[in-house]
């Protein structure tokens, strides 16, 4: 079941779990805000439910996608930082299409600029040059694996979309707290349950997450946000 059908199926008993963590917490604000005569943050109470079904829904669908998203930002990277190792293939593959007779005539032309005779001679040393470059690249030592862990950006950034959501809904700091493994502040309860709800496998990875998004705010970063700058803000 993915995360989205979780959401749905769960969906009645996540929101009598989030209802009066986040109206309490409302509350808690609107009292702080009374003292310093500020005016009210956020949707009035009967718009609650309505907006926290759809800022999760969004923050889930994100989540869902983000393996991908991920992945795709991860080949792009190692495209961009080829070594030379991982040339040898496309030179084999150049190799192979310049021995190819049936490409002869193309490639005479293109790189004579159309002259024939010094299109033979520029292929002949484009070939000489790229079978050393080939068994040179062969030789070379392969990329090395990183020896540190990698950052669970995924669930950063879900922790994130949910803190995002948290401070959306309550006009309250997003805090981390946990006590022998079990979140006791309100926001930690409030992001603890949708994971549970729509992603429990992640559970054992939440508290670290958690923290570091608490960590990463301070500082002024968003991994909550879906785009570019907010992938690096998660990593």
């Amino acid at each position: 079941m993915s995360p989205r059908d979780r959401l749905v199926d769960r969906w009645p008993q996540l929101i009598a779990e989030l209802l009066p963590l986040v109206a309490r917490q409302r509350e808690k604000a609107s009292m702080q805000r009374a003292r310093w005569n500020i005016e009210a943050f956020g949707p009035p109470e009967p718009d609650l439910e309505t907006l926290l079904r759809s800022e999760i829904a969004f923050a889930v669908q994100q989540h869902e996608v983000e393996p991908w998203a991920e992945a795709q930002a991860d080949a792009e990277a190692q495209a961009d930082a080829m070594t030379l190792h991982e040339s040898a293939g496309p030179v084999d593959a150049v190799l192979a299409a310049l021995g190819n007779p049936a490409n002869d005539g193309a490639v005479y032309l293109s790189l004579g600029d159309g002259d024939f005779l010094k299109g033979v001679r520029r292929r002949d040393a484009l070939v000489g040059y790229l079978t050393r470059l080939g068994a040179s690249a062969a030789r070379h030592k392969p990329r090395k694996r990183p020896n540190h862990r990698p950052a669970d950006i995924a669930l950063r950034r879900f922790v994130g979309s949910l803190a995002n959501v948290w401070v959306g809904a309550t006009g309250w700091t997003f805090g981390s707290d946990w006590r022998d493994g079990v979140p006791v502040s309100p926001a930690a309860q409030f992001a603890h349950a949708v994971v549970e709800a729509v992603d429990p496998v992640a559970l054992p990875r939440l508290q670290t997450a958690m923290r570091w998004v608490q960590n990463a705010r301070r500082k002024g970063k968003l991994p909550g946000s879906f785009n570019d700058r907010a992938r690096e803000d998660a990593a």
